[in-house]
C-alpha cells in the first residue's frame, strides 16, 4: 500500500494573527503493516513551549505522542504516530491533530490547538466539493456554517464532521449533506462552550468527506471561533462590591450584637 503527504495545514488560526502556536509539517513511512507519520512542529511564539502532547486519529485509530523538552522560538521538535494500515477505502484521509502545551512564561499557559495532514492512502483523489467555513462568535453555544459546492457538476453525498479543541464540545458526530450538481448546500453544526475561556480565539476544524468510485475523496478547512467575553456588565466591580456586601453584613450583624446585649438586665 502507497502512503503519500499531500498537503498540511499550518496553524488553525490566521498566521497574522500573532497568537502563539506550532506550525505542523510532517512526512510519511510505511513499515510492514503500519503507517509511520512524522511530525515536525515549529514554534512560531515569542516565547519556548514545553510539556507538548499531541494526539492523533487516522481511519478510526488514535495515537499519542509526548514531547517534554523545551522547543525555542523559530525552532522545531519532532515526535511520531504510528497507525495500523487497515484501508478500508483508498483515497485521501484526513490525519487530525489536537495539540496540547505550556508556554514558558511566568504564568506557565496551557493552550491548544488543532491541525491535520491530508494523506493520499492507495490511490490518489482529488477532492469532488468545494468548502467553505464561516468564523463564529459564541457566549453559550453557536452554529458552525459549512457551505459545499460540486466542482465536477455532479450531485454528492457528503459527511460533516467539526473538531475543536478541548473545551469547545461539537452536538453532533456528524452531519450528512446531498449536495446538488449546481447551486451550493449548506450545513450547520453545533457548538458548545465547555470550559474554553472567555475572551480567547479557538480554531476548530470541518472535515467532508463523500465517496465516489470506490475513493474517499476529503476536503478539510478551518474557521476561527471569538468566544464572548465575560457578559456581566461591570466585572470589574464584583470584588469591591463583594468587599462592601461583607462589609454591611458585618456591620448588621454587629448592630444586633449590640442591640442584643444592651436590652439584658443590669
Amino acid at each position: 500500500m502507497r502512503a503519500l503527504l499531500l498537503a498540511t495545514l499550518l496553524s488553525v488560526t490566521p498566521a497574522a494573527s500573532g497568537e502563539p502556536g506550532f506550525e505542523v509539517a510532517g512526512a510519511v513511512e510505511v513499515s510492514g503493516d503500519s503507517l509511520e507519520v512524522r511530525l515536525d512542529l515549529t514554534n512560531r511564539s515569542a516565547v519556548a513551549i514545553d510539556e507538548l502532547i499531541v494526539q492523533g486519529e487516522l481511519l478510526g485509530r488514535t495515537d499519542d505522542a509526548r514531547h517534554d523538552d523545551p522547543t525555542p522560538p523559530g525552532e522545531a521538535s519532532r515526535v511520531w504516530l504510528r497507525f495500523p494500515l487497515e484501508v478500508s477505502n483508498p483515497g485521501t484521509h484526513a490525519l487530525t491533530l489536537g495539540l496540547e502545551y505550556r508556554l514558558a512564561d511566568a504564568a506557565r499557559t496551557t493552550l491548544r490547538q488543532r491541525a491535520y495532514l491530508l494523506l493520499t492512502l492507495g490511490a490518489a483523489a482529488a477532492p469532488v466539493v468545494a468548502l467553505a467555513v464561516a468564523d463564529a462568535r459564541l457566549e453559550a453555544s453557536a452554529d458552525i456554517v459549512a457551505t459545499l459546492h460540486s466542482t465536477d457538476g455532479k450531485p454528492h453525498p457528503v459527511k460533516l464532521r467539526l473538531l475543536a479543541p478541548r473545551g469547545l464540545n461539537p452536538t453532533q458526530d456528524s452531519v450528512t449533506l446531498d449536495v446538488p450538481p449546481q447551486g451550493s448546500a449548506t450545513g450547520r453544526l453545533g457548538l458548545l462552550r465547555a470550559g474554553a475561556p472567555r475572551g480567547t480565539r479557538q480554531g476548530v476544524l470541518v472535515v467532508a468527506e463523500t465517496t465516489q468510485d470506490d475513493l474517499l475523496r476529503t476536503t478539510v478547512q478551518t474557521a476561527v471561533v471569538q468566544i464572548a467575553d465575560d457578559p456581566a456588565r461591570m466585572p470589574a466591580l464584583r470584588l469591591p462590591l463583594a468587599l462592601l456586601a461583607g462589609m454591611l453584613l458585618g456591620g448588621a450583624l454587629g448592630v444586633e450584637v449590640w442591640r442584643h446585649w444592651g436590652r439584658r438586665p443590669a
